[in-house]
């Protein structure tokens, strides 16, 4: 059975989360550890969690709340423990913590000419046998053409912005708010 704890400077793990977070997600796709501490402990709605199976720390997730809106910022599981199913036990205790919530999440749109395509398929396939679909649309963020995915509902170009706008603040938001592109169905 999964435990968290909640992320902070001093627990015994969080040289083992910093490495996680620089090594799982891409440098365009990484926040400043800084900004993701400062934002948990200044401001509501803002969860870092890391994940143990027992002792063994297992991974963590970062998660914002705007209204009924819960965005899954970060999930990440130890290159040791994938495809163990710690994954999907984590979206799991996700939505049991936040079960009146439409959750909302990026990954990477596929792209034949990139070398991590494999990957993005994996991770876009994993989300997919969770419970998550395609929303209306996607955004381009730092570069990144990136699919919002979200679990049983709908959620609106507004209210995604809305999410990175209350990450950011709105100073910072100018400079790196997201381009939402109208979904293509296929």
């Amino acid at each position: 059975m999964l435990n968290t704890r909640p992320i902070t400077k001093k627990m015994k793990d969080f040289s083992r989360t910093k490495d996680l977070l620089y090594t799982a997600f891409s440098r365009s796709e990484q926040a400043p550890m800084f900004l993701l501490l400062f934002n948990v402990k200044n401001y509501k709605n803002f969860d870092f969690e890391a994940y143990y199976d027992d002792e063994t720390f297992i991974g963590f997730t970062y998660t914002v709340t705007v209204g009924n809106v819960t965005y899954l910022f970060y999930l990440a599981t130890k290159a040791d423990v994938r495809g163990k199913g710690y994954g999907s036990q984590i979206l799991s205790h996700i939505r049991a913590t936040y079960p009146n919530q439409r959750l909302v999440l990026n990954c990477f749109a596929e792209d034949e000419n990139a070398e991590d395509n494999e990957m993005r398929k994996r991770r876009r396939n994993f989300y997919f046998r969770n419970g998550y679909n395609r929303a209306s649309f996607s955004s381009k963020i730092n570069g990144n053409h990136l699919e919002v995915l979200t679990h049983n509902c709908s959620v609106t170009p507004e209210e995604y912005l809305g999410i990175f706008k209350k990450f950011f603040g709105s100073i910072l938001f100018t400079f790196f708010k997201p381009k939402i592109k109208p979904e293509i169905k296929h």
